[in-house]
């Protein structure tokens, strides 16, 4: 990484693997992150992804770039990210979205279906804090992405004031339409690469919440809620 690129980063705090995408609008060079940030600079596209070694960085259309690891669906040379933003690849390259897609798909290998995985946390029925499994779903046209919610306990129907039925395979914006879209970028990270993560700042009907967050398997996220008395 070039000295200049290096003080880039830096000053804005841009850590490499936190990028989205990168995609030149208005003569600038403008880098998503994962946070929700976007930074604007007048470096050129190809020295900011040279300068990205190490990561795959695929460059998909004149002007876009994406981060291999934040890319959760590759459909007809649509790239559809873990924001759900979704870029059409060239054109004329069919081939290279195709090669793309195979190897996108090795790495999100097809969940198992979802009853055994439910079945193992029916013990969680009576757990005092509300509880919820929900995976990781694309819209019908293969474009876009939403979570379905796969399992929910007692206390989530409570505290939603939603009977199971009306939760339970139902996706998270039919059941709530004006949820945030920037939750999206973090559970689908936790879905798609794993690890655990607490949301300070969930804001549903009933106030702000904390949202402790873990990887089941691949494609599925679990989720325990806890109010903020604060």
């Amino acid at each position: 990484m070039s000295i200049q690129l290096d003080k880039f980063f830096r000053k804005n705090q841009i850590i490499p693997k936190e990028i989205l995408y990168l995609v030149r609008e208005e003569g600038k060079t403008v880098v998503y992150l994962t946070d929700g940030r976007s930074v604007r600079t007048f470096t050129p596209l190809k020295t900011v992804i040279a300068g990205l070694q190490g990561m795959r960085i695929l460059s998909v259309n004149k002007g876009v770039a994406v981060n291999e690891l934040q890319v959760v669906n590759v459909d007809r040379g649509c790239y559809t990210m873990t924001d759900g933003r979704v870029f059409r690849g060239r054109v004329r390259t069919p081939g290279e979205h195709s090669r793309n897609k195979t190897m996108i798909n090795r790495r999100l290998a097809t969940p198992q279906t979802t009853a055994p995985l439910v079945s193992r946390f029916t013990i969680m029925d009576n757990f005092p804090l509300p509880f919820c499994i929900i995976e990781l779903v694309f819209g019908i046209d293969g474009h876009g992405i939403d979570f379905m919610f796969r399992y929910c306990n007692k206390a989530m129907e409570e505290f939603e004031q939603i009977d199971r039925e009306s939760l339970v395979n139902h996706t998270y914006y039919d059941v709530f339409p004006r949820g945030e879209r920037k939750w999206l970028i973090t559970f689908s990270d936790i879905a798609l690469h794993g690890g655990q993560r607490v949301i300070e700042d969930f804001k549903t009907g009933q106030g702000p919440v904390r949202v402790y967050c873990f990887q089941l398997e691949e494609g599925f996220c679990a989720c325990a809620l806890v109010a903020d008395k604060t």
